[in-house]
């Protein structure tokens, strides 16, 4: 059920999360995801190779962030003005038309050119990616279809790097970009079978900024706050207190956040958002505090702690935010969430930067974690995170 009246994208009856248009879409996402983090950790080198110097090599991720952040609004107002299914795909062929681009430019100008258009198709899918989960789960599953649906990008996270650092060391970089173009071209494919009912006949308001879901965004905000600080600086960090390979960190992250996100979100159906969304940001911030204190392969610890924080997280916001829209707002809903989860990796990724050097890595990662703190306290506070509060163990609908 939605606020706005019946939701005319769940069919009657249907309770089943492993959909064939759900199935259709986390195989297409995993592609997408993959597409992308295949190039990841190359594409520095790739630049450097056609000559570009650090400076421009740090544009290579501040331009294709910069080009999805402005991308997202319009996207949401998009797929609230019109289809889901044809957008998916625009954002899968951006990413094969870039990936193949790469094999062929000449110069960093052109390769920045071309990151800065690779960003919009990034911002495109996943905005009408979460749009359709939201659409196509049984609303009292939706935290549980969410967290599925976040293991896809999890797992290409997990493994796409390396592999296309291996790719591209054993092959060649005319390899890896083919590999990149074959998956999103995959993602095409396997997103267009998704059906699609008949859009409504009355339009809803044009809005890109949906004010409706500030109460999830905002702890959205604040839980990639202090993910901005640890991307940014937990390499770093981590070299200095001893551990040999920081890239294990984010290894063991992703893998917890795999761990917690459908446990969570199938807890959040049941007891309410906030039952996942405090203890995760709590969780977000113990994990940073344990950054802050541990050494050598403890860290791995801290990794797992905050990564099961923000994989609680995580699914039970964007439900929340899916739960306190009618279905004709949820592209403008989803593409307002995905504008405060940018906002926090961008913005604590900058503050970071300006403590760490009057206050040093440990204590500016003790500073951030008063940042998820004010989440959780907002959220208790407010008690606005979910429209649908549910008595713990009642069962979904």
């Amino acid at each position: 059920m939605n606020p706005g009246g019946q939701d005319k994208y769940a069919g009657p009856g249907q309770n089943s999360l492993l959909s064939r248009d759900f199935t259709l879409l986390w195989l297409g996402s995993l592609a997408f995801s993959a597409s992308f983090q295949l190039l990841l950790t190359a594409m520095p080198l790739y630049a450097q190779s056609l000559g570009a110097q650090k400076s421009e090599i740090g544009l290579i991720i501040g331009l294709f962030a910069a080009a999805a952040m402005a991308t997202r609004l319009p996207t949401g107002w998009l797929i609230d003005r019109g289809r889901r299914v044809p957008i998916l795909v625009a954002g899968a062929a951006i990413f094969a038309l870039s990936s193949a681009g790469y094999a062929l430019v000449g110069s960093v100008a052109a390769l920045l050119a071309l990151r800065t258009f690779h960003g919009t198709g990034m911002a495109t899918f996943t905005t009408a990616g979460q749009t359709v989960v939201v659409d196509v789960a049984p609303a009292g599953r939706r935290g549980e279809a969410l967290g599925l649906y976040g293991i896809a990008n999890n797992l290409a996270a997990g493994l796409g790097p390396a592999v296309g650092m291996g790719l591209a060391l054993a092959l060649g970089f005319q390899s890896l970009f083919a590999a990149s173009v074959a998956l999103a071209l995959l993602a095409i494919g396997l997103c267009a079978l998704i059906a699609e009912p008949a859009p409504s006949a009355a339009r809803p308001p044009a809005r890109l900024f949906n004010r409706t879901v500030l109460a999830p965004g905002l702890p959205m905000l604040a839980l990639m706050f202090s993910y901005g600080a640890l991307a940014s600086f937990v390499p770093l960090h981590a070299l200095q207190r001893g551990m040999a390979n920081p890239g294990l960190f984010f290894t063991v992250y992703a893998g917890a956040m795999v761990a917690a996100q459908v446990a969570a979100g199938w807890a959040s159906d049941r007891c309410g958002r906030s039952a996942a969304i405090l203890p995760g940001l709590a969780l977000a911030a113990v994990g940073l505090l344990a950054v802050a204190a541990l050494e050598g392969w403890w860290l791995l610890v801290a990794a797992a702690v905050y990564g099961l924080g923000a994989g609680a997280a995580q699914p039970a916001l964007y439900a929340s935010a899916g739960d306190l829209v009618p279905s004709e707002q949820r592209g403008s809903a989803m593409a307002t969430m995905g504008l405060f989860l940018e906002l926090g990796i961008s913005s604590g990724a900058i503050v970071s930067g300006l403590l760490a050097e009057p206050l040093g890595l440990g204590s500016t990662f003790v500073a951030v974690a008063v940042v998820p703190v004010a989440g959780l306290l907002l959220t208790a506070a407010t008690g606005r995170v979910s429209a649908r509060p549910r008595a713990c163990g009642t069962s979904a609908r």
